[in-house]
């Protein structure tokens, strides 16, 4: 938490896990899979629950690093278009969580952050195992239309677990 005047970071939080979010997003990967849903797409749904549950701004940021391993704070704001000092407090943030490293290039200079290497492997864990396509930070870096794929592969496998033109059954078992 940042005092309201300075914008200092104050507090730093117990993280969630593996309280409340992760407890949440079990309950709705098991709901998913309970109601007849592809594991690949009830993991899909799932994963994007969560990370859709971080500040938009800070998940963009944090998926530039995973990206690029390594960059300063004036590379990252102009690559998000932010100014600088808002790029600056989401890495910190970030840093204040243990997922990034901050080093100080010298007075005048901007920080370079780098990525934790157990964030990339949970980010890898998460994003991986269980899905055909390429993960958020790497669709980032191949340039891939996200929606696009994400589109086609509901399509593929809808909701309900039938394909199309299956008949549904609601009185008893198919």
């Amino acid at each position: 938490m940042r005092d309201n005047h300075g914008r200092e970071i104050d507090l730093v939080p117990d993280s969630e896990a593996p309280g409340r979010i992760v407890g949440a997003l079990a309950r709705l990967l098991t709901g998913l899979r309970l109601i007849g849903v592809v594991d690949a797409e009830a993991w899909r749904v799932t994963l994007k629950t969560g990370l859709d549950s971080m500040p938009a701004a800070r998940r963009r940021a944090l998926e530039l690093l995973l990206a690029r391993r390594t960059a300063t704070t004036t590379d990252l704001a102009t690559t998000l278009g932010l100014p600088t000092v808002t790029t600056r407090r989401l890495l910190e943030d970030l840093t204040a969580h243990g997922v990034l490293q901050r080093e100080s290039q010298g007075e005048g200079k901007p920080n370079r952050w780098l990525i934790e290497p157990w964030a990339v492997e949970r980010y890898r864990a998460a994003t991986l195992p269980e899905m055909s396509e390429d993960p958020i930070y790497l669709q980032h870096e191949h340039g891939r239309d996200d929606k696009r794929e994400r589109s086609a592969a509901r399509e593929r496998t809808p909701v309900s677990g039938r394909t199309a033109g299956e008949p549904r059954c609601v009185s008893q078992p198919c």
